[in-house]
């Protein structure tokens, strides 16, 4: 297949995204193309929709119609892209993971309808007539997921958690889940070590004394 990523990045967490790029290249299937538009942002104001629209116009223009976001702090399985391997519009999981280093917790978030967007894929094609939101709005996942129920486009939604959203608080980051402690708790951090492999484990357990 051939298929491209997507990663916004704002370079005020660079350990993280040469981590994420280092997940790609062991992924085994490799993205013919991967975007990483990491451009200085011009104020301190969010700017993930500006970056993934400019990710989407690159790609469409070279070519590709299959697209996932990778962002660039979390953490996908070396089988991510076989198991979100898709022929519909849009891909996605209606269950998260969210596991924040900062204090050691995680918890699952199930959301029936639609896919967070670290675990969002879709076809270029597919996205004729969507409205982008303002640059500096936040909740593109939900943005993108509801247009495709309001204009019947085809969704594959894996109902298990593939990939982990860390949370961590390093530079400019949305949601609230950066600042909470999940309900469940992981403090000898036997439950990261059962969803990472060494490497991964190796970076996360690293970074948890950068925070």
């Amino acid at each position: 297949m051939s298929f491209c990523t997507i990663t916004p990045s704002r370079g005020d967490r660079p350990e993280f995204l040469e981590f994420c790029k280092y997940q790609l290249s062991r992924m085994t299937i490799t993205p013919d193309k991967s975007y990483f538009i990491d451009h200085p942002p011009i104020d301190d104001r969010k700017d993930l929709i500006s970056r993934v629209r400019k990710g989407v116009e690159a790609a469409k223009r070279e070519g590709f119609d299959k697209v996932y976001i990778v962002e660039d702090d979390d953490l996908y399985p070396a089988n991510y892209f076989e198991r979100m391997e898709f022929d519909t519009d849009f891909v996605g999981c209606n269950r998260s993971l969210y596991y924040n280093i900062n204090n050691r917790t995680y918890e699952y978030l199930h959301h029936p309808y639609h896919s967070s967007l670290y675990c969002t894929g879709f076809k270029i094609s597919a996205l004729n007539g969507f409205q982008w939101p303002k640059p500096q709005a936040i909740f593109l996942d939900l943005k993108l997921w509801r247009f495709a129920a309001r204009n019947n486009k085809r969704v594959t939604l894996h109902h298990d958690s593939i990939g982990v959203s860390i949370k961590h608080g390093i530079g400019l980051v949305g949601g609230s889940g950066h600042g909470r402690t999940f309900i469940r708790s992981d403090q000898d951090l036997e439950f990261l070590k059962s969803q990472t492999d060494p490497a991964a484990f190796d970076f996360y357990t690293y970074m948890m004394n950068k925070v």
